[in-house]
């Protein structure tokens, strides 16, 4: 009966479309099944882990497999150049006066507080994960999972069906759905007067095109806490509106899902080691058969004028609701 409820709740949270859909728990396992033969290959071949996290060559090797066009390392080059030029303010001090009142559907996700915005910039490292979790006395990751999209990638949809590598994960609708449930969460079973530990994932431009590329009009700061729930804000410049992010990692695939406040159709996922990368792929479902691919490109924080230390030791003095 708890887990109905839970599933219940969940429901209201979901994107629509998912609602429809029966999730199949073998989505996760099979997953699960198939990273765990492509990181034992991978070990194979490389060995060992350098003091960045990384298998050393794999982020190279990976960013170069599934970008043989170089149409993602282009748009990645012309956001940071064009963020370099303009310097926007974004995300500083003075920019979470104004905006760092917006509703969020449980205050447990105002991650920000009690922190100087300049935290939130932070990159964290795959060994960082280790030790952060609270996941009982799981030991967490020994292999960084990369997730990456399309006929390049590990996540392939190919005759009616998601593979990793060769091996079948399920449908797309099932694949879909279980990103889906996996973003969604229960309010219920959230704290309410309590305010989490976070760890900052860095502040990103969200990118979907190459003339996007040159003018990035969308902003993502995203952080997880030791639940692996992910909080965050995504600013769209266009609009002049903040909304508020919240999704989920899954410890046993290291995937991460999420959605945006201002569309729960629309749901967001990728991995949390590529969220330690300087720019990442992010697949969303826009519903089971609709599936896009976009760019993270990881942006250097904006430097402090006197009147952004003015507005930090402002914000510094704001209670934690």
């Amino acid at each position: 009966m708890r887990d109905q409820a839970i599933d219940n709740a969940r429901a209201s949270a979901r994107a629509s479309w998912a609602n429809n859909v029966r999730v199949n728990e073998n989505v996760s396992r099979n997953l699960a099944n198939a990273f765990q033969t492509a990181a034992r290959a991978q070990a194979g071949v490389d060995g060992r882990i350098d003091g960045r996290g990384d298998f050393d060559g794999r982020r190279d090797g990976d960013w170069n497999r599934w970008d043989r066009d170089g149409r993602y390392g282009n748009w990645a080059r012309s956001t940071r150049g064009y963020w370099g030029q303009n310097g926007y303010p974004y995300f500083g001090s003075g920019w979470w006066g104004n905006y760092g009142g917006f509703n969020r559907f449980n205050p447990y996700f105002n991650y920000w507080y009690g922190r100087p915005y300049g935290y939130w910039w932070g990159a964290p490292r795959w060994t960082a994960f280790n030790g952060w979790f609270g996941w009982g006395g799981w030991n967490g990751w020994n292999t960084p999972y990369y997730y990456t999209y399309g006929p390049s990638g590990y996540v392939v949809y190919q005759d009616d069906g998601v593979y990793v590598g060769n091996q079948y994960v399920g449908t797309p609708e099932v694949y879909a759905a279980s990103a889906a449930q996996l973003a969604a969460i229960d309010p219920n079973q959230l704290p309410a007067d309590e305010q989490g530990e976070w760890m900052p994932l860095g502040t990103f431009a969200f990118v979907t095109s190459d003339q996007e590329a040159e003018e990035p009009t969308r902003f993502l700061q995203l952080a997880v806490d030791q639940n692996g729930l992910i909080s965050g804000t995504m600013f769209n410049e266009n609009r002049e509106q903040a909304y508020s992010v919240e999704g989920r990692v899954d410890k046993e695939t290291q995937r991460v899902a999420f959605t945006i406040s201002n569309n729960r159709d629309i749901v967001f996922e990728t991995g949390i080691y590529n969220l330690t990368q300087d720019e990442t792929q992010l697949l969303a479902h826009f519903s089971p058969d609709d599936t896009r691919t976009f760019l993270l490109v990881r942006l250097e924080q904006p430097e402090q004028g006197a009147e952004e230390l003015e507005a930090e030791a402002r914000m510094a003095e704001l209670p934690n609701r």
